[in-house]
């Protein structure tokens, strides 16, 4: 509570600072629409606080699994440059803005320094999903029996899960963050189309689709090829196929290769998330607008 509290303090206080300096900026900010705005990045600030710490730590938990420096080049690679992606709008919105009036003083400081902190909170995220996924690759390798390479498929799994939910949570807050930002702005100088804040959250749908989805199938096909590995499977009119459908039956329940109602639920709601938010932001917004 006291990290959130912190968190969400620092990010409201970095954009309330000398926000009433000039006349603009000051009948901006005192805006119930800007209130919300001021809100919406006190929230996602406050979550970068409390996720910060678990993604630094995950990363280096499964860091170990990439060995050698090629791995490491590429893992980095990869990792900067999806992030370019993610964070490429802000960017470009950067680059320009001193062709837009932004009625905020300070603007660009205070966004430049909201994008550097949430990269720095993101990165370790990103890059700890490409280390499950050469952590899967790994687990043919793996010395030990079927029972230690069950064990560590169930963790990764559980790794890449919890990584996913985090990340799709500041998604999903950056996209409301950015939808009360369009309503504060309303039809000023600075404004930008309703509909870019869904177009906005369909982005990072996609990316995120982009950098989940492999992961995952590799997870599945690394549990699937250690069912076949472990107990391989037997023709129908063997004595043993009962037991052995049995036994390849119990470990796919083991790891989750058959996945039920509740986890397509949980995983469809981590993918739409940023989605979902983006468009009640838009119908927020023709509401209020």
């Amino acid at each position: 509570m006291g990290l959130a509290l912190a968190g969400a303090a620092g990010g409201a206080a970095l954009l309330l600072w000398d926000s009433r300096s000039t006349e603009i900026s000051k009948t901006f900010i005192e805006t119930p629409e800007a209130s919300v705005w001021v809100l919406a990045i006190a929230a996602l600030t406050a979550y970068w606080a409390l996720i910060a710490g678990p993604l630094w730590l995950t990363w280096w938990r499964v860091r170990v699994y990439a060995s050698g420096r090629a791995a490491w080049l590429g893992i980095v690679i990869a990792s900067a440059l999806f992030l370019t992606l993610i964070l490429g709008p802000v960017i470009a919105r950067l680059v320009f803005s001193d062709q837009v009036d932004f009625p905020l003083a300070h603007a660009q400081l205070k966004t430049t320094i909201l994008t550097s902190l949430g990269a720095a909170v993101s990165l370790p995220g990103v890059m700890a999903i490409w280390l499950v996924d050469a952590a899967t690759g790994e687990i043919p390798k793996s010395r030990g029996d079927a029972m230690d390479r069950l064990k560590e498929l169930l963790w990764l799994r559980a790794q890449l899960l919890s990584l996913a939910t985090r990340l799709a949570g500041t998604i999903a807050l950056v996209t409301l963050a950015s939808g009360a930002l369009r309503n504060a702005l309303q039809d000023g100088p600075a404004s930008f189309p309703n509909y870019l804040v869904f177009v906005y959250g369909a982005y990072f749908t996609a990316l995120f689709a982009l950098l989940y989805v492999p992961v995952y199938s590799n997870l599945k096909s690394a549990g699937q090829d250690l069912i076949d590995h472990t107990y391989p499977i037997v023709l129908p009119d063997s004595a043993d196929f009962q037991n052995r459908q049995g036994e390849r039956e119990a470990m796919e329940s083991l790891l989750q290769l058959r996945v039920g109602t509740a986890d397509s639920l949980k995983i469809v709601g981590i993918f739409l998330a940023p989605l979902i938010t983006s468009l009640v932001t838009v119908l927020v917004g023709i509401t209020v607008g």
